[in-house]
């Protein structure tokens, strides 16, 4: 094994090879546990092929076979063809350094074979499967005298518990009669030579070769910096800490620093992967290196200045304050140098960071010859204090800049008062320099808001803009909203009334606070919001999310300012939006957007425009990178799922009509052509065998045969479908546009379940629509009986502006007597889910470990494939999935939970082991 897979396999051990001894460091660099198991992801495949370039050795024997005789054998030209690392692990050892575990490894060997047995001699070759290779490396690391390191092993072993032989050749079944004796040979010479590679490995190749790094580097012609060890690297259970010199040095004038390094607190913060920790030496030791060698000269000139800024650098504009200069030197561009008369010197302290900067600035009149005229010489103090941290991994914190002041240290243009100049300075500073930064994010409503918040922080991100989870320290408050119904809207409302007195206390402040509406609610009200309340700064609707910087600019100016425009084409497509789900075990990815059933209660299609499908590969590109990251689910969203179409690909623009579900009809045209939604399922699931896939939220009209087939093949797409019936009565479905009639949708439930057995079946019920009798509901309340959903979303109904429902029918159910139908169908919803998932009480639920449970901090939390919140113990497991060691279930783990109890919403069971997703699909 060579010097490059143990580098690898230590992950981070790069950042440790530096570092000549001081008191204190100027620069740490903490390594996590979780940085480690980044590490290790990115060099296991490196790791795996530098294992299967083991050299293995030849066997040779002889034994008796009863009746047969001495037997002779010779296993010869051994050569691994491949070794697998199902589960591997870098975990810190305190006091020691790093320890490389491999578990339920797998290689195959090939190799060739002879027998001799009295007077027959035959010859072939084999293929050999070792199976559950269990390896153990202690890596001690430390540091020598120069602030090298240096690394050794303390421990190593080895274990394999099965060994498999398939021999090939003319009497290869006779061979087969001392296999076990063989296997067994082969086994201890495997065991020793592993353990005996690395420890020759590791003191042969890997530690000289980090001897011949160095610990210092060039920075530039003028400086270098040493970063070599001033500590061994010490390793604790949370972290590995590194201690290095960090002092930057002249590399033509060496002259001795003329500070010594102070102490250097690191927090005892272990949540992140890598840290690094800078004192005030690593700066100060540049600051004294470049002045001493003369660098820190800045010179400004015109051409410097942007364009479109209404300011030139030359003697007409600065006459303003020095009046003599038009008469001296009239209309001639100006240079302006900047330089330190001393080395700048940084302080950081529990109060944070401080800088009180002296600048020089030597003016000049560029000649018509080119020459320079000096003019006069300005000194510039200031105070500059920063308070720096990092938030929901974005670094966050406040800057203060104190008034600068300047005084005239010499003129050659007369005497002239710069107080003028010193004001404007000062304004230039607090306005200009120190734009904001902190964006705060508010979701509310559906899935497809979720992934909209996510798009318009993509766009923000990207022009400069920093997310905060603290109210507080946001400068842009942003709420995505809903307005499906009456309440969602009113939510928002109160909202603001609560941010009103928080933008009246920042009123005082520097930074205006600034508050936007985005979204359903901001489509349907527009600018109506703007006039209604003077605080709202922004409104934008679902497709103006990329206006959203120029919004936010023209709010700076103290304007408000909207952008409510639908589209026809907007799908965002080329936007990967920045996930913020718990853990990154779960995803949702917006494949369409806006709606085209215009059933006559919904809002939808006025706020989210028409129905149009993004391109297959940009969906494609997103769930890859999705799977790269490591998320489990992903979450297919769109206002009518499954009524996909692509039409960016010509070829397909001729493909068949849209098949609707058997009894249905729908309002609208369908586009012809594209290619549809089975097509995009298929492909999304191949991505990756073990992300499971869902979708929602669909239209029971559009479940051809073509995507029933698909969920049942397909282990990795869930059993689960969500059926929005709103309705049991044909009549109240009619009245709602809906395009079925109740005996079609029981007859479509039916054919669901005959197609994919155990499928979990939700739905969305509205109580109280227009016209609806008391028959009308009883159908509704027959039909929760009837179908028996595991999930359902009930809601009274909600009469809203634009649709249909509004203009041509009447609100005419009673407000009590819509809470009373809604508070019977909420009822019998859970007496009958009760039902349902109380028969899978006893069997055994394949679950995605979300995180702990929010009512106990001894469980934890997850989702089965019916989608279905299910509850279980934090024990310890088998690894079904690996090496079958004791392990704890973690987020975005699978793991089996036998059921023990049930009820409407939640399964309750016992942890049985960690699994994988192809590995229950694979033993039915």
């Amino acid at each position: 094994m060579g010097a490059q897979s143990l580098a690898v396999a230590c992950g981070a051990l790069a950042l440790c090879l530096a570092l000549a001894r001081a008191t204190n460091p100027g620069f740490v660099v903490r390594i996590t546990q979780a940085g480690l198991d980044y590490a290790h992801q990115q060099g296991i495949a490196v790791l795996e092929k530098e294992l299967a370039q083991l050299k293995l050795p030849d066997i040779s024997g002889d034994f008796p076979i009863r009746r047969v005789g001495k037997v002779h054998y010779e296993i010869s030209r051994l050569e691994l063809r491949s070794f697998h690392l199902p589960y591997s692990r870098i975990s810190l050892v305190p006091k020691v350094g790093l320890q490389v575990s491999i578990s339920n490894a797998f290689a195959e060997v090939d190799g060739n074979w002879r027998v001799k047995i009295r007077f027959i001699r035959d010859h072939g070759s084999f293929d050999l499967k070792v199976e559950n290779i269990y390896i153990k490396i202690n890596l001690k690391l430390g540091s020598d005298a120069s602030g090298k390191p240096t690394i050794d092993t303390s421990d190593c072993s080895t274990r394999i518990s099965k060994v498999r032989v398939h021999f090939s050749g003319k009497f290869g079944w006779l061979y087969n009669l001392f296999h076990s004796v063989i296997e067994a040979r082969f086994r201890k010479a495997l065991e020793s030579k592993v353990c005996e590679n690395v420890v020759s490995s590791v003191h042969r190749e890997l530690q000289p070769y980090i001897q011949t790094l160095p610990v210092t580097a060039r920075i530039d012609a003028i400086a270098g910096i040493d970063y070599s060890l001033v500590a061994p690297p010490t390793a604790t259970a949370q972290s590995l800490d590194v201690d290095l010199k960090g002092k930057f040095f002249s590399l033509t004038h060496p002259s001795t620093i003329p500070f010594p390094p102070l102490a250097l607190a690191f927090p005892p913060d272990h949540n992140r992967m890598v840290y690094f920790g800078a004192s005030s030496y690593f700066f100060n030791t540049a600051g004294f290196v470049y002045h001493a060698a003369g660098a820190l000269v800045f010179e400004i000139t015109d051409s410097m200045i942007p364009k479109g800024v209404d300011f030139h650098l030359n003697t007409s504009t600065f006459s303003a304050f020095v009046p003599q200069l038009e008469k001296m030197y009239p209309d001639m561009l100006m240079k302006l140098r900047l330089s330190a008369p001393s080395a700048p010197f940084l302080n950081i302290g529990p109060e944070g960071l401080s800088l009180k900067p002296v600048v020089d600035i030597q003016a000049y009149a560029i000649l018509p010859n080119s020459s320079l005229a000096p003019l006069f010489l300005l000194s510039l103090t200031g105070n500059v204090s920063a308070v720096i941290d990092v938030k929901s991994s974005h670094v966050v914190g406040n800057l203060k800049v104190g008034r600068m002041k300047l005084s005239l240290k010499h003129s050659d243009v007369g005497t002239f008062q710069v107080r003028t100049l010193q004001s404007i300075m000062n304004i230039f500073a607090s306005s200009i320099l120190l734009p904001r930064f902190n964006v705060y994010l508010e979701t509310y409503g559906c899935q497809m808001n979720v992934n909209d918040t996510e798009i318009a922080w993509a766009i923000l991100q990207k022009n400069g803009y920093v997310r905060t989870k603290d109210l507080g320290e946001a400068d842009v408050i942003l709420l995505v909203t809903c307005s499906v119904r009456e309440k969602a809207e009113q939510a928002i409302w109160n909202r603001l009334q609560h941010l009103k007195a928080l933008k009246a206390r920042r009123q005082q402040a520097r930074l205006p606070l600034r508050i936007g509406i985005l979204g359903c609610m901001a489509e349907r009200l527009k600018e109506e919001i703007l006039h209604r309340e003077k605080l709202v700064d922004i409104v934008a609707g679902p497709d103006a999310y990329r206006d959203l910087p120029r919004l936010l600019a023209v709010a700076e100016s103290g304007q408000q300012a909207a952008n409510v425009l639908l589209s026809l084409d907007e799908t965002y497509a080329d936007i990967l939006p920045v996930q913020t789900s718990a853990g990154g075990t779960t995803a949702f990815v917006s494949i369409m957007r806006g709606c085209d059933n215009m059933c006559s209660y919904c809002i939808v299609p006025f706020t989210r425009g028409r129905e149009r499908s993004r391109p297959i590969a940009s969906i494609l590109q997103e769930v890859r990178m999705l799977s790269d990251q490591g998320v489990k689910e992903v979450t297919l969203l769109g206002q009518n799922v499954n009524s996909f179409r692509d039409m960016s690909e010509v070829q397909f623009q001729s493909a068949a009509a849209p098949v609707l579900s058997r009894g249905f009809s729908t309002v609208y045209k369908a586009k012809p052509g594209g290619l549809r939604f089975a097509h995009l399922l298929d492909q999304v699931s191949r991505i990756d065998p073990e992300m499971r896939i869902r979708f929602t939220s669909p239209h029971p009209k559009d479940f051809p045969d073509e995507v029933l087939q698909l969920i049942q093949e397909r282990h990795n797409i869930c059993k689960q479908l969500h059926l929005p019936a709103q309705s049991g009565s044909t009549r109240v479905l009619e009245a709602m546009r809906r395009g079925y009639t109740r005996e079609a949708y029981l007859e479509l439930v039916h054919h669901v379940r005959e197609s994919i057995p155990g499928v979990s079946l939700s739905s969305d019920f509205i109580a109280g629509f227009c016209g609806e009798t008391e028959e009308d509901h009883q159908q509704t309340v027959s039909l929760l009986q009837e179908v028996r959903y595991n999930v359902g979303f009930l809601f009274a109904y909600s009469m809203r502006q634009k649709t249909r429902a509004y203009h041509r029918l009447q609100d005419d159910v009673p407000a009590d007597i819509k809470k009373r139908r809604l508070e019977e169908l909420i009822t019998v919803f859970r007496e009958e889910a009760v039902k349902a998932n109380e028969a899978m009480v006893g069997q055994s639920q394949l679950v995605l470990v979300e995180g702990p449970s929010k009512r106990s901090a001894s469980e934890l939390c997850g989702r089965n494939d019916g989608n279905i919140k299910v509850i279980f113990p934090d024990v310890e497991i088998e690894d079904a999935a690996g090496c079958k060691a004791l392990v704890r279930a973690q987020p975005g783990d699978y793991v089996l939970v036998k059921v023990t109890s049930a009820s409407s919403q939640t399964l309750k069971g016992v942890l049985l082991c960690r699994t994988t997703l192809s590995r229950p699909a694979a033993s039915h």
